[in-house]
């Protein structure tokens, strides 16, 4: 991650002395949760579930696959 300016790190300083902003950060904390896991451990089983319905919902029909015939490949 790159340094942030000093633009942003006052406006960030600013944010953090902002008492209602830090109830706002407080809620949206008690709200999170990783819909991943069961219980205490991670649950492969969920995430392919996941995974498996968002495929269904996006619809997604894979392209065929197309060699690269490039010799001289550089980045």
């Amino acid at each position: 991650m790159g340094k942030i300016s000093n633009e942003a790190r006052e406006e960030l300083i600013r944010s953090a002395g902002d008492a209602s902003f830090r109830e706002d950060m407080r809620k949206v904390a008690s709200n999170r949760h990783d819909v991943f896991r069961a219980g205490s451990r991670n649950d492969p089983d969920i995430l392919l579930k996941f995974l498996t319905e968002y495929n269904e919902f996006l619809n997604h029909q894979p392209k065929p696959f197309q060699e690269i015939i490039d010799r001289n490949m550089k980045l």
